[in-house]
C-alpha cells in the first residue's frame, strides 16, 4: 500500500472556534506484503533485504499502473519551487488533449509525484499547470524531464530490526510485511 502522511496541524481558537491548519510537509509510505514463494525465491529475497542494511540502504519502488501513458517529451516549462504543489509542464500542441488522469503518477527529477487535478487540454502555448502530491520537495528548474511512463521513488525501511522469513504450515517460506518511507 503506497500512501501519502502528512505533516500537519490545527489549532482552533477556545473562543469562536475558529480553526488554522498548516501543514508541513508531506512524503510518501509504503507497506507491503510479500505473496507465497518458493525457498529459492525466498533466499534471494532475504539476500537483498540483508543488503539494504535495515535503514542505511535505499531502493527503488515503482508502484503498479492501472492504465499505461504514452506521455513522453514533457518537462516542467517553469522552475517548480519547494513546498509547492502546483507545477506548469509543457511539450504539448497548443489546446491538445493533456492525456492526464487523476491519480497518475508521475517522477520529477528523483521524486515520485501523483496527479490530483490537471486540465483536459494544454493552453495555447501548450503547457498544463497541474497539481501534484506529494508537494516539490526542492526547487526542479525549467527543462527538467518529466517521466510518465516508467516513474519511480527513492525508498528506505522504516525499522532498523532485521526481517527474515519463517516457514508456514506448509513449511513454505512466509515474511512479514515491510514498511518502508520516501528517502528524502
Amino acid at each position: 500500500m503506497l500512501r501519502i502522511s502528512l505533516q500537519q496541524a490545527a489549532m482552533e481558537s477556545p473562543h469562536t472556534f475558529a480553526q488554522q491548519v498548516v501543514s508541513n510537509a508531506d512524503h510518501w509510505t509504503l507497506e507491503f506484503t510479500w505473496p507465497r514463494m518458493s525457498h529459492g525465491d525466498a533466499e534471494i529475497t532475504q539476500a537483498w533485504i540483508d543488503s539494504l542494511r535495515g535503514q542505511l540502504g535505499t531502493f527503488l519502488y515503482q508502484p503498479r499502473l492501472a492504465y499505461g501513458s504514452d506521455l513522453t517529451g514533457r518537462t516542467l516549462a517553469l522552475p517548480a519551487y519547494s513546498y509547492g504543489s502546483l507545477v506548469t509542464m509543457g511539450g504539448w500542441a497548443a489546446n491538445a488533449a493533456s492525456s492526464l488522469y487523476l491519480g497518475q503518477y508521475c517522477q520529477i527529477g528523483t521524486r515520485l509525484h501523483r496527479v490530483v487535478s490537471a486540465p483536459a487540454n494544454a493552453n495555447t502555448s501548450g503547457q498544463c499547470t497541474v497539481e501534484l502530491a506529494p508537494q516539490i520537495r526542492s526547487l526542479q528548474p525549467a527543462g527538467t524531464p518529466i517521466n510518465f511512463q516508467t516513474p519511480k521513488g527513492t525508498f528506505r525501511l522504516v525499522s532498523g530490526d532485521s526481517v527474515a522469513y519463517t516457514l508456514d504450515v506448509d513449511r513454505q517460506p512466509s515474511f512479514p510485511s515491510i514498511q518502508a518511507k520516501e528517502a528524502l
